[in-house]
């Protein structure tokens, strides 16, 4: 019986450094990792913010451009330069789309090799790219929520599994067997 009692109180001192070990450890790093993630999450969605924003500006400069071409005469070499211009700036303000949505994404700065791509493209082939980033946006949304909420629920269950340790190693290790 004194053998039982012993090694009923070791089992209950391994359950009492088990939940220490859970409660001091563990639970900070996944908390951190938690707050990391929501950070990130709410970076990416202040960069997809700023890139509507970019969007509604390309769209202005394309827009004066178009006008600017109908409206002036095509042998008016400042009203090309002008168009010319707002036709660059668009296409500037494009790439600079692309950069904040692939750092929103991807979560990281696009290669050199890439901004050389997109520098490249014309304007109609940075439109079709843009179109792809904006497919991957709507899985990425689901796939971060899910991210925190299972990380959420594993922080919930260490407790309870923590709380239960440390419940049953205080019983075996304290009351439970000092009668």
């Amino acid at each position: 019986m004194e053998l039982f009692k012993k090694r009923k109180k070791l089992y209950g001192t391994i359950l009492l450094i088990i939940a220490f070990v859970i409660l001091s450890i563990i639970m900070p790093f996944l908390q951190s990792k938690l707050k990391e993630f929501d950070y990130k999450n709410e970076h990416s969605a202040l960069l997809l913010i700023q890139a509507e924003i970019v969007s509604t500006n390309v769209k202005m400069e394309t827009n004066f451009g178009n006008l600017l071409s109908i409206v002036t005469d095509p042998r008016d070499t400042l009203a090309n330069k002008t168009i010319e211009y707002y036709r660059k700036s668009a296409k500037e303000q494009i790439v600079g789309r692309l950069i904040l949505l692939f750092t929103a994404l991807y979560d990281e700065v696009p290669s050199k090799q890439q901004l050389d791509k997109w520098n490249s493209m014309n304007f109609d082939e940075l439109q079709k790219e843009v179109g792809s980033f904006w497919q991957y946006r709507e899985t990425w949304n689901i796939a971060a929520k899910e991210r925190t909420e299972i990380l959420g629920l594993l922080i919930y269950l260490l407790y309870g599994f923590s709380l239960i340790c440390y419940s049953v190693g205080l019983y075996w290790v304290n009351i439970g067997f000092d009668r």
